[in-house]
């Protein structure tokens, strides 16, 4: 058996004595050429609404969501909504790599409980108690997926990522529905669920969170209220229609979002838009 990596709660001062492992920081991560299914049709509908637009890559997106709080010392949070298929998984695989190769974490931890097939390239556990009773090797990849018929609970792994005391990130690639109560729009487990904390206190201990979601309006306001940044895929009407009547997206950008490509996007920030639509390449 070879080298065991040893992943457990650990104390400040030993984490701070460990290098944090840093990979090369690849000009374009390798996900960023397209998705595996491309739309036909014309540009997006900005020209038509008559939006002044400029273009940037999803490197450029990537710099902008992980790189000021990475440089601070601080986790990110990002909330990302889409159609099924417009390319959330496929961008959450490539912000997962620049996390890791830019240092901003060691670890990431990816709750994928969407599909029957994994979505995610990494080690594969079926839960948080198969991961630490079998831990990874030296060899091993930093990126943990877990993907079972029933892998837990996104809390289970919220609540390893805030338990090890180094710089760690967290991937819900689906919110609803096991992020959610019955009711909708509030956490199963209460607003002070591993999730929640995640969201309220991770940045401070260097712990990043990705929530993604299809159904924006299903799934706990706190999410978006409290990510930095909200990255908008293409959206079906009736969760734009939410988003729009909740000034969770400025109405500048509704015509734009609904025209975007496979593979394209926009960020808010602060519920601002800046204009820019960002792409594959």
């Amino acid at each position: 058996m070879g080298k065991v990596r040893k992943v457990r709660p650990v104390r400040r001062e030993v984490v701070a004595a460990a290098p944090t492992k840093k990979r090369a920081l690849p000009n374009v991560p390798r996900p960023l050429a397209a998705p595996p299914e491309r739309e036909e049709g014309g540009r997006v509908a900005r020209e038509s609404a008559g939006a002044v637009v400029r273009r940037a890559t999803q490197a450029d997106a990537f710099a902008r969501i992980v790189d000021p709080w990475r440089k601070q010392g601080f986790g990110y949070r990002a909330f990302l909504v889409g159609a099924s298929g417009t390319g959330k998984t496929w961008f959450s695989r490539a912000l997962i790599d620049y996390t890791i190769a830019s240092g901003a974490a060691e670890w990431a931890f990816v709750y994928d409980h969407k599909d029957p097939k994994p979505g995610f390239d990494g080690l594969q556990r079926r839960d948080v108690a198969d991961f630490l009773t079998r831990p990874p090797e030296a060899t091993d990849p930093s990126v943990v997926v877990f993907h079972e018929d029933a892998p837990g609970e996104p809390d289970e792994v919220s609540d390893l990522a805030m338990s090890l005391g180094i710089p760690a990130l967290v991937d819900v690639d689906e919110c609803f529905p096991d992020l959610v109560s019955d009711g909708g729009q509030k956490f199963r487990n209460g607003a002070t669920c591993p999730s929640a904390m995640l969201l309220r206190t991770g940045r401070s201990r260097c712990v990043s969170g990705i929530f993604g979601t299809q159904m924006p309006q299903e799934i706990p306001t706190a999410i978006m209220d409290l990510c930095e940044s909200t990255v908008v895929f293409r959206l079906q009407a009736r969760g734009l229609n939410y988003m729009a009547r909740d000034e969770r997206i400025p109405p500048h950008a509704v015509s734009v979002v609904r025209g975007l490509k496979v593979g394209e996007f926009i960020i808010i920030s602060e519920g601002a838009w800046d204009g820019v639509v960002y792409g594959p390449t």
